[in-house]
């Protein structure tokens, strides 16, 4: 509770005196007008005794609120370390198990998952060597970002994977946000690597040509499969021969890269010339 000091007028002679006490100890002062005379009238003296002491009115009150809110956040820090207690905080050697059992995370595919695992164990492996065992995701501040950032950027990475390695971190602390009990993510502040663009060009009739023609067993016709059909590379690869008709000349493949979102499947004709090649080929199981 705050002090409530109003002082004590006192008269000595025709002059009007404030004393008050601070600490046990009586401090005393004359009441004096604006104009700096002595105060001799009693309204007038508590008008200016209630100036004068309105100065350790205020003091006294911000005295009380610092001390609450010392408190306040005493109790708050005891509170966190309860909370922490009975709720632990997600520790980074944990964290990509959770991920893959979120269901918020999105719907990324096999071999995508593989190389987020790869990227966030290299991270995971780091946190562990520079931080300790029991570092957790909230012990990931906005420094220890930028400093794993610097060491990737410092090494043999690309810039490209770099930023893939960046972009998957900040994917699993934004999926993890609530588990881990983040209030923000450290990684979405780091700067990304400018990647210098790569001038590509087709190659010519005569070179496509040299090169088909230059292939022999497989290579032939996984080439004469990308040539005629204008699939992917993985699709030619995969493609199986429950997918081909060759009575009917079409191939019915439900591509690799929409297979989970629009599992529908396109109808491919088939080349005469591909048709000759696939059917010189003998059916394996």
């Amino acid at each position: 509770m705050a002090k409530h000091r109003t002082g004590h007028l006192f008269k000595r002679g025709k002059n009007f005196y404030i004393r008050w006490t601070v600490n046990g100890k009586i401090f005393s002062k004359s009441l004096r007008d604006d104009s700096g005379n002595p105060i001799t009238n009693q309204r007038d003296a508590e008008e200016a005794q209630t100036k004068f002491m309105a100065t350790f009115v205020v003091a006294d009150e911000a005295t009380a609120l610092q001390s609450i809110a010392a408190k306040l956040e005493g109790r708050r820090a005891e509170l966190v370390r309860l909370h922490d207690k009975q709720n632990p905080p997600l520790p980074v050697a944990k964290a990509w198990l959770e991920y893959l059992d979120a269901p918020n995370r999105p719907d990324s595919g096999e071999s995508t998952l593989h190389q987020y695992g790869f990227q966030f164990s290299a991270f995971a492996d780091w946190m562990k060597e520079k931080h300790g065992e029991t570092a957790t995701l909230r012990d990931v501040t906005k420094e220890v970002a930028e400093e794993y950032a610097a060491q990737l950027n410092h090494g043999s990475l690309s810039a490209s994977t770099c930023n893939k390695h960046l972009n998957l971190l900040t994917l699993v602390f934004r999926v993890l946000k609530h588990k881990a009990r983040l209030t923000s993510n450290p990684w979405e502040e780091i700067q990304r690597k400018r990647i210098a663009p790569q001038s590509r060009r087709e190659l010519t009739i005569d070179e496509v040509k040299k090169v088909c023609l230059a292939a022999t067993g497989e290579l032939r016709t996984l080439l004469a499969l990308g040539l005629y059909t204008g699939l992917r590379l993985g699709d030619c690869a995969t493609l199986r021969w429950g997918e081909t008709d060759l009575r009917r000349g079409i191939i019915r493949r439900i591509p690799n890269k929409t297979a989970r979102r629009n599992p529908k499947p396109v109808m491919v004709p088939v080349h005469p010339i591909l048709r000759d090649m696939l059917s010189a080929t003998p059916a394996s199981e």
